[in-house]
């Protein structure tokens, strides 16, 4: 009653706001799906209302099975759907253009049913929808006026969205119509954005359909640093459609974005920073099209004007490793068919840099007079005016690919009208696996902004995608006083390098690392260090087998060159100091350092004391080398004092921490403010109850926040062995779990 009660309030406070005052600035709060039906309703009245979403929502419960079709009486290709009691989305009849900002606020919106519409319809360029999940939802949209779950038609900006639910098209007819993820038609800017979900169609796909990508179907604006990982299941059932008037009905299709839009110079067209690792699979029947491309980045890279013009997109750093897979399609009345699949774009005019493909290329045909044109990289086709590659056409700069199909792609030779392989292309150079495995390939990339977890990637990734710390170089290692392990090789910033391990040393003596004369480590181990890079990110070293220091070296100053007297070569960097850092989160341990500030190339040593009634059967005790290393246990050497714990050859920052050590059972802590409010810690848990909505937050001794939400009731949350803030509302407590 309370939530009807809020929602009729806030939909008429809406309307009189916007009869009075016009335009309102304010942002509604969503808090369940009734607000947001309030929010429809608000936006219809004027479309720049603004809305923040406080909480996940639900529309209906479970809506998907496991392979992505709705749990209600779904029978495949029949069209039937028991919609039971379900709670529908559509906005009605009004076709609506929203200005608002739509403010997810990391959110996530479950179990949406439409049956005809998009989330939102189409943005203006003032719009903007942001950190927005949809999930576990499903869309079943007539591609014809274009099918997405996000919009319909995007002009402003739609960032760190994404989609887990399914997007079925239907069609009837040749309807030309888009479909993606995000939206069926981009003229702004999609950013930051993923789909996991699957987009599926069983129809006429080929009279219905024209461009489909897992993030957008067709763009002439901005679609940057967005990655699919939902599969695209396109197939065409038997029609009799028939085409009497000059068209051409070629069909796009991309892991990312179908095909490229726009005939006007000032359009931007950027496709930047994606990668696809979905499957595509282009599934067969008869079909009045003459030709379907498909590319694992971008069905069409370019869009012409119909006749002579071509408009190039600007493509760059996108990469595909799933799997495309074109199963027996034919014409109708005939056997013959043609169709291109590349693993980059299904048709190239652009210019495209540091993209690569290791994606699977299948094909499965039962009929005679099949024409395929599969490329490593991209491919082609016969209708020029839907969209073909012709040599001038071709444009490619640091680009690789896997060795998946014989070719790297195929171009239109004018003067004979004929498609011709192509065995290479400049500017692409295959590489096998070990070269995308190793790091080799994310070093050539690495201008593209690509790096590798080397050993654990096996492939390079996008840094800007979450992979920070992952910076990949090139380390080049020569010595003409002893046999080192074979170089040059890759590596990640503080990796161990130790091609000395086994060698014997006489007393007194070290390896020295040298970057030109500068020493820059001693010791039979390198820690690589960026700052020991060139522009190229290599690391070019010698070593040579000179005398241990016994103290830091003093520097020569000018008088002692006067005489003649060096010393030691002065280095031409400065001397770097890197902070150690320490966080001990469990109560009975204690952990201190020698030093706050370290010298590059020197030690620390950290010392753990433990209290006598702490179990620590379970306890670790770690350290990192930079805020995107690994964590690693710290262990004890010998020939040092007992708890102490020594960290060579600082390069950069160190992290240590203490945890998971046990002090005994104590009776659980809590405390009861005269309202009702309770928090108090248990087994490993922290339980609050709040008799009213109350956000809660509890953070760390170190600061850190551990637990962020609302909630009304009991609640307990999980956390680690330490004391804890726990603030609700405006009440702070402390607790020790």
């Amino acid at each position: 009653m309370r939530t009807r009660i809020f929602t009729m309030l806030v939909a008429f406070l809406t309307m009189v706001g916007n009869a009075v005052w016009g335009q309102s600035n304010e942002t509604m709060e969503i808090r369940s799906w009734e607000d947001f039906l309030a929010f429809r309703d608000a936006v219809k009245e004027n479309p720049n209302t603004n809305a923040i979403l406080m909480n996940d929502i639900v529309a209906n419960e479970n809506i998907l099975g496991e392979d992505g079709l709705p749990n209600i009486g779904y029978e495949e290709g029949s069209g039937h759907h028991d919609y039971q009691d379900l709670n529908l989305w559509s906005w009605g009849s009004t076709s609506f253009t929203y200005s608002g900002t739509f403010d997810g606020n990391n959110k996530t919106i479950s179990g949406i049913y439409s049956i005809g519409d998009a989330l939102f319809g189409s943005l203006s360029e003032s719009a903007i929808i942001k950190d927005l999940g949809i999930i576990d939802s499903y869309f079943r949209i007539r591609n014809s006026s274009g099918a997405a779950v996000f919009c319909g038609t995007n002009r402003g900006t739609i960032s760190n969205c994404w989609n887990e639910g399914t997007l079925e098209v239907y069609t009837s007819g040749y309807g030309g119509g888009n479909a993606g993820a995000i939206c069926s038609m981009n003229y702004g800017t999609i950013e930051n954005c993923y789909n996991k979900g699957l987009i599926y169609s069983i129809a006429s796909i080929w009279e219905g359909m024209g461009s489909t990508g897992g993030i957008c179907g067709k763009s002439s604006g901005v679609i940057r640093q967005c990655y699919n990982e939902g599969t695209l299941y396109i197939s065409a059932v038997s029609t009799h459609t028939d085409i009497t008037s000059f068209q051409f009905p070629s069909r796009f299709i991309g892991g990312i974005l179908g095909s490229i839009g726009g005939t006007n110079e000032d359009d931007l067209r950027v496709l930047s920073e994606c990668y696809n690792a979905g499957e595509i699979i282009i599934k067969g029947g008869e079909t009045s099209s003459t030709l379907v491309f498909v590319g694992g980045i971008v069905g069409r890279d370019n869009s012409n004007d119909g006749v002579v013009a071509i408009y190039p997109s600007n493509m760059n750093s996108c990469y595909n490793i799933g799997t495309i897979r074109a199963e027996n399609l034919h014409l109708n009345n005939t056997d013959k068919y043609y169709y291109a699949i590349g693993g980059i774009s299904g048709t190239s005019g652009s210019a495209i840099q540091n993209c690569y493909n290791i994606g699977q290329i299948e094909t499965i045909n039962k009929y005679n007079n099949v024409s395929s044109y599969l490329g490593n990289l991209f491919s082609s086709g016969e209708n020029i005016f839907a969209g073909v590659t012709m040599l001038d056409d071709l444009s490619f700069t640091n680009c690789y690919y896997g060795n998946i199909v014989e070719k790297v792609g195929y171009y239109l030779d004018i003067q004979t009208a004929a498609i011709l392989p192509l065995e290479s292309v400049e500017g692409t150079i295959e590489k096998d696996n070990d070269a995308f495995q190793s790091g080799e390939v994310a070093w050539l990339l690495h201008k593209g902004g690509y790096g590798q977890r080397i050993g654990t990637d096996a492939h390079p990734v996008l840094i800007n995608l979450g992979n920070e710390g992952t910076e990949v170089y090139k380390l080049v290692l020569s010595s003409e006083e002893v046999e080192a392990d074979t170089y040059p090789t890759y590596v990640n910033e503080e990796t161990k390098i130790a091609p000395f391990e086994d060698l014997t040393l006489e007393e007194g003596k070290t390896i020295g690392w040298y970057k030109g004369e500068d020493l820059v480590a001693t010791g039979l181990t390198y820690i690589v260090n960026s700052a020991d890079a060139d522009e190229d990110a290599t690391i070019t070293l010698t070593t040579k087998i000179i005398d241990e220091p016994e103290e830091e070296p003093e520097q020569p100053g000018d008088e002692d060159e006067d005489q003649g007297n060096t010393g030691i070569h002065k280095p031409q960097r400065p001397i770097k100091y890197y902070n150690i850092y320490v966080d001990t989160i469990c109560p009975g341990l204690e952990v201190e350092v020698s030093k706050d500030v370290i010298q590059e190339g020197h030690q620390v040593s950290a010392y753990l004391t433990i209290q006598s009634e702490c179990d620590t059967t379970g306890m670790r005790f770690e350290y990192k080398r930079g805020l995107f290393g690994y964590w690693q246990d710290l262990k004890a050497l010998e020939g040092v004092q007992p708890g102490e714990y020594i960290i060579k050859n600082i390069y950069t920052d160190i992290y240590i921490r203490a945890l998971d050590a046990t002090l005994p059972e104590e009776e659980p802590t809590g405390i009861d403010d005269l309202e009702g409010v309770k928090a108090y810690a248990k087994d490993g848990s922290i339980y609050v109850y709040t008799p009213n909505r109350e956000e809660v937050t509890i953070i760390s001794m170190s600061g850190a926040i551990i637990k962020h939400a609302e909630q009304v009731g009991l609640q307990s949350y999980s956390v680690n062995r330490g004391i804890y803030i726990v603030r609700i509302g405006e009440k702070v407590f402390k607790l020790k779990n």
